[in-house]
């Protein structure tokens, strides 16, 4: 049986009478409405296109808007001028790339954890990058793409360049070469295929380095392989836990390397880590496929200044610039720094005795197949939304 409440209050409420008039009522009948004259949509999808490096650097020139984000760039409270702005905005476009919010809503270090987590969480990650798989989901793998006009239609890429090294190392070199149609849409990737290419084969059977001897033939001079290459600052620690160890730069325009080799041997050619090992070997590796190179020899003293310190009691055996280019432009290419420059502008600076410290420059080609703009990009493997 149904009682009334004890909120009940009959004054509140309105006597409902038991009569109608129904002369005073109006009809609610329903009607068939007439087919549409036009289509009607359920649902429309806006495909906003991901931020370049000039969109960005139009929105930090603005003082205003800098100040309101300026904290998920910097801690200092100073003012900063043009370019130093425009250089912590480089430093996070390689993390971030056309992500306007992780530009400007994270913290760099933010971002990287939601990327990691983002690669880590989506299974069959090759699937959504080769196109197989779409991308149109709920799910972390939006957070790895971006968007960018291409030829008519919108084309997806990877996000960034940080995005792009942990997938190389992960999958493979024939990972990179399968996506390099689909990367050269994203202005952030294209043109660094080819580095991305050389630390995929460096954690995935090594790169194989080759040179031409006195009658003009190619040999294979040596392999280069590591089964991880860690990131790092050179303004901060630099990991040194394995006698041989690989290591890359975090800033993807360090000037001068892409990579970083550290060998700690004791007097009988053994590899030690720890106070037993007594010598120090080091190699930069630039890899380009470009006709010309940048050396600024400053990060190279730099660097070496900073291993001298981590490193003191140590003799710095020997320091080598490679210069890694694809096989075809071994013969052609010309470095535009020699061993007396190195010494000079290199050795000295970072506190290195020039007489007791070997130096060598040298070029080495890699078997690299790389892909041309002349090349028909709906010939290629993976080409996204068009695949033969």
């Amino acid at each position: 049986m149904v009682s009334l409440g004890k909120n009940y209050y009959p004054t509140q409420y309105e006597i409902i009478p038991t009569a109608v008039d129904a002369t005073t009522l109006k009809s609610n009948a329903v009607f068939d409405a007439p087919a549409p004259q036009a289509v009607i949509k359920d649902e429309e999808l806006f495909e906003l296109m991901s931020w370049t490096l000039e969109d960005y650097e139009l929105a930090m020139a603005n003082d205003e808007f800098f100040e309101h984000v300026k904290t998920k760039f910097t801690d200092t409270k100073e003012p900063l001028l043009w370019e130093e702005r425009k250089q912590l905005l480089e430093d996070k476009f390689f993390v971030v790339g056309g992500n306007a919010r992780y530009m400007f809503e994270c913290s760099v270090e933010e971002a990287v954890v939601e990327l990691n987590k983002a690669i880590e969480a989506t299974d069959n990650i090759e699937e959504y990058v080769k196109g197989t798989r779409g991308i149109f989901s709920s799910g972390a793998v939006n957070r790895l793409f971006s968007w960018y006009r291409g030829e008519g239609n919108a084309e997806s890429s990877l996000l960034s360049k940080h995005v792009a090294r942990k997938l190389a190392q992960m999958l493979g070199p024939s990972f990179v070469q399968k996506i390099s149609a689909s990367l050269s849409m994203n202005p952030s990737l294209d043109g660094h295929l080819l580095e991305l290419w050389f630390f995929a084969k460096l954690t995935h059977g090594g790169v194989e380095c080759y040179n031409i001897d006195q009658d003009g033939a190619t040999f294979l001079q040596e392999k280069w392989e590591s089964e991880k290459v860690p990131y790092f600052d050179p303004n901060g620690r630099i990991p040194l836990n394995q006698a041989k160890q690989w290591l890359a730069p975090q800033k993807w325009n360090q000037g001068g390397y892409d990579a970083v080799f550290v060998e700690l041997l004791d007097d009988d050619e053994r590899h030690l880590v720890g106070t037993q090992a007594m010598r120090v070997r080091i190699r930069f590796v630039q890899v380009t496929r470009a006709d010309k190179h940048s050396f600024k020899d400053q990060f190279f003293a730099m660097l070496l200044r900073k291993l001298t310190n981590s490193l003191r009691g140590y003799r710095f055996e020997a320091v080598g610039v490679y210069f890694a280019v694809p096989i075809r432009k071994l013969a052609t290419f010309k470095p535009k720094v020699d061993v007396l420059q190195v010494q000079k502008d290199v050795l000295v600076p970072a506190g290195l005795e020039v007489e007791t410290t070997s130096v060598a420059v040298e070029v080495v080609g890699l078997h690299y197949k790389e892909f041309r703009a002349s090349d028909d990009p709906k010939r290629l493997e993976i080409k996204r939304f068009k695949s033969e």
